[in-house]
């Protein structure tokens, strides 16, 4: 019964990772899209006003990410419980 516990953790391990992974390279496009720019070269109104709304979605990319890595520490901690509990029984 363990075993197939710790499969599905390793599964949602696996699937939480790949969703940090997806999350970063968002936070880096964006961050790169910001402020490849030039801002201080090319200033212009638009220009400043696209970057100013860009910049607001950083805070709900970070917060997912936040998100994403409490729950990998949850399943990593209850994998390690599953673990540890197999260990102590044998």
């Amino acid at each position: 019964m363990s075993n197939k516990a710790i499969e599905v953790l390793d599964k949602q391990i696996s699937e939480i990772e790949s969703k940090i992974h997806q999350n970063t390279y968002e936070v880096g496009e964006l961050f790169l899209q910001i402020y490849g720019r030039k801002l201080l070269t090319n200033f212009s109104e638009d220009n400043f006003k696209s970057s100013m709304k860009d910049m607001d979605k950083m805070p709900p990319l970070i917060a997912k990410d936040e998100k994403y890595k409490t729950e990998l520490s949850t399943l990593q901690k209850s994998k390690n419980e599953i673990l540890k509990s197999e260990l102590s029984e044998n």
